[in-house]
């Protein structure tokens, strides 16, 4: 590794294996928010440091690749075309389509950071009105989206950050190239242009193949797109009609392999191979360089780390949640706290107009007592027949019973807050 030798003080600092040993994955989630930013030359410029993470991306470059070097370099199973800027779904949620019945887990990273980021000003708790609650404290968001904008095909871009420290980086890094020149060490000045230059093409070469919306739309005559979302302890009703939920939740983002994008595929692995051979070069040549263009060279690795922290605040969740909002924007969000499972589940039953149990009740024990009660909940919803009030908490029957008129009491509250659901019908 490459070592600085700093005779007054007979230490040996190693800058590129500590900065690159923590740098690589704040780079990727740098890297991801270049890509998506909306204008290309502000991308650009954000980019001209020299990264700490550059071996990280590199190798995530080669993870795309399928050709023996590649593999050889970087060995395992092939990464998603995505997956270089994150904007592959985790896989941690499924959903359940009240109305259509698919099952399936949510495709598209669009939608999980819209379930995670979606929220309410108030928190619904709803009574229990058991003689003993269980205290369950089960948390439901509800979330009503709206029509599908055009946006079939577009490429996703993301608005630039406001005004900071990031638009002040890169001229660092000018003055750096340019204390080199006053010093005389082109050597360090060869290895800080070509660090500067393979970062710039890394995220020039990645955000040319486009990362765009799904295309196509639902087939006429589909029902609603009505969705019962579980990830752990979370829990989501999302309504509203097929094409939204198709396109945030079913369909992943494209990469496309068109013909068009050929260039910028081998762009990418031209890139990829210079990228690595300068993090190669770096660990070889910085030891020849003279002390102040070591000093310069490492105190702009550094400044590039605390660039690619700066950039990566603005990604995450609420970044990916407003590009959401490009395709389908949330009407309102409702969080409410049951305290029985079984009385959330009935909710959700009620508000989704479920046409059948097939869906919802595989999310509650497969038992006699449960299959009987929830033919109660299915004629609630078809025919607002609710358990008489007279009912005595003595069986399980009558508690879930209870839980019924608990929820439907909270969905007639629902109702007349948002009667357009009545409509949907």
């Amino acid at each position: 590794m490459a070592v600085i030798e700093i005779a007054d003080f007979s230490q040996d600092l190693n800058i590129i294996g500590v900065v690159s040993l923590f740098g690589g994955e704040i780079a990727l989630s740098a890297l991801r928010y270049t890509v998506l930013v909306r204008d290309t030359w502000t991308a650009i410029y954000f980019s001209m440091i020299v990264s700490a993470g550059l071996q990280t991306i590199s190798l995530k470059m080669f993870k795309r690749m399928h050709g023996r070097l590649s593999v050889a370099i970087s060995p395992g199973i092939r990464d998603d075309p995505k997956e270089i800027v994150g904007l592959t779904a985790s896989g941690q949620y499924k959903y359940y389509g009240v109305q259509s019945g698919t099952e399936m887990l949510v495709s598209s990273i669009l939608g999980e950071a819209m379930l995670r980021q979606s929220s309410s000003r108030n928190i619904k708790e709803v009574a229990c009105t058991r003689h003993e609650s269980p205290n369950r404290n089960c948390a439901l968001k509800v979330i009503s989206l709206g029509p599908l904008e055009s946006i079939h095909g577009e490429r996703i871009r993301a608005d630039p950050a406001p005004f900071g420290v990031v638009y002040l980086m890169p001229l660092v890094t000018i003055l750096g190239i340019i204390m080199t020149i006053l010093i005389g060490d082109y050597f360090a000045l060869v290895i800080v242009v070509c660090n500067v230059l393979c970062n710039m093409l890394v995220m020039y070469s990645v955000r040319c193949t486009g990362i765009k919306y799904p295309k196509g739309k639902a087939s006429s005559g589909s029902p609603p797109g009505n969705i019962f979302v579980q990830s752990g302890d979370d829990t989501y009703l999302v309504l509203g009609e097929e094409d939204p939920i198709q396109y945030l939740f079913q369909k992943a983002l494209q990469v496309p392999p068109s013909s068009k994008e050929r260039f910028w595929g081998h762009l990418q692995r031209a890139v990829a191979y210079a990228s690595y051979t300068i993090v190669i070069a770096n660990i070889i040549a910085i030891p020849f360089a003279t002390l102040p263009g070591q000093l310069i060279f490492g105190i702009l690795m550094l400044l590039g780390l605390l660039q690619n922290i700066l950039l990566a605040t603005f990604d995450g969740d609420r970044l990916l949640a407003r590009l959401a909002t490009d395709a389908s924007k949330a009407i309102y969000t409702e969080e409410f706290v049951f305290q029985t499972r079984s009385s959330m589940i009935a909710f959700c039953t009620l508000v989704a107009k479920a046409p059948n149990d097939n869906i919802l009740r595989c999310s509650l024990p497969k038992t006699p007592v449960f299959t009987t009660w929830f033919q109660t909940v299915m004629e609630c919803v078809k025919r607002g027949i609710i358990p008489s009030e007279i009912e005595k908490d003595v069986t399980l029957l009558d508690s879930l019973n209870i839980d019924l008129r608990d929820a439907y009491h909270e969905y007639q509250r629902f109702v007349s807050r948002h009667p357009e659901s009545l409509s949907e019908a």
